[in-house]
């Protein structure tokens, strides 16, 4: 088992410097409908197998360290610590009509509990409904830990383990991919490389440019999700052809950067400027380092 101390990854980084005001409410909840009775000591052995399995769900942070580098934030793989990993909540008496909206409760209560000081930093809860249709089973990791491209094989494993030790079977899951301790070790000497500190020097350089920011249409409003609006665009065969085919095709580009010139061309014109700065997140899995395979090792990486 996989253990230790390790250099903050770029993402890690962004993620402190945000200065959130809960830090450990930044989670990723999966909602699962499950149509039996769980046994609480099976999902207990359950949770275990997978913490143990997948390092990054033993991660702690704290406000101290070694490095100043790391701007006082370190992180840590630690042991399998039980405490607070698994909840059984019984709505089974609660009406119908109101069982949604108890069970909603129980999900909130249940994120408030993540730690990434302490822990937990993934918890599963199961919440036993008022018909067996209506049980859930509620997975909770906070970022960190865990993004988009992980939560296929998260739940696969989290099936897996279950159904074996529900079974009486012998565990068995894909062999383990690079621990994302020494994933984090490998970018920080990646990081080091003498090409990729004049590539910097570069970057910092364009950053020093004067950028004008979108401004708000109402900028005394409340920048909080309750008030997001979202508007779609759908756009014509022709023109998504040319998007994802013709023009990579013809100027030696990837369908990313074909958007990301579209976007910027846009800005230009609704800022009356030539130069846009934008910031673009990807889900950092490339194939950067040797050695290193991410493809079953839960994270967030982008």
């Amino acid at each position: 088992m996989v253990t230790g101390e390790a250099p903050l990854t770029a993402i890690e980084h962004a993620f402190f410097e945000l200065d959130l005001h809960n830090m450990h409410h930044w989670n990723i909840p999966i909602l699962l409908q499950i149509r039996e009775d769980i046994n609480p000591e099976i999902l207990k052995n359950t949770t275990i197998r997978l913490i143990e399995h997948h390092d990054a769900f033993r991660l702690r942070y704290n406000k101290s360290g070694f490095d100043p580098e790391d701007q006082r934030w370190v992180k840590e793989i630690k042991g399998v610590e039980l405490q607070g990993l698994t909840e059984v909540v019984d709505l089974s008496e609660v009406d119908e009509s109101k069982y949604t909206d108890e069970m909603l409760a129980v999900c909130d209560k249940m994120q408030k509990t993540i730690n990434i000081f302490s822990g937990p930093i993934v918890k599963l809860v199961f919440i036993r409904g008022p018909k067996i249709e209506m049980n859930r089973l509620l997975l909770i990791m906070h970022h960190l830990v865990a993004d988009g491209f992980s939560l296929p094989f998260i739940i696969e494993d989290l099936m897996n383990i279950y159904t074996a030790l529900r079974n009486d079977l012998v565990v068995d899951l894909p062999i383990k991919t690079t621990s994302f301790n020494k994933y984090s070790v490998k970018l920080r000497m990646l990081g080091s490389e003498p090409e990729l500190i004049d590539d910097l020097d570069y970057w910092r350089s364009q950053l020093s440019h004067e950028f004008r920011n979108i401004k708000p249409d109402f900028p005394e409003g409340k920048n909080i999700v309750e008030y997001e609006k979202h508007k779609r665009i759908e756009l014509s065969r022709e023109i998504t052809n040319s998007v994802l085919y013709v023009i990579p095709s013809k100027l030696n580009v990837t369908v990313k950067e074909v958007l990301v010139i579209s976007l910027a061309k846009a800005l230009v014109s609704l800022l009356g400027t030539d130069r846009v700065l934008l910031s673009i997140v990807g889900h950092g899995r490339n194939e950067l380092i040797d050695d290193v395979d991410l493809s079953r090792t839960a994270g967030w990486f982008g």
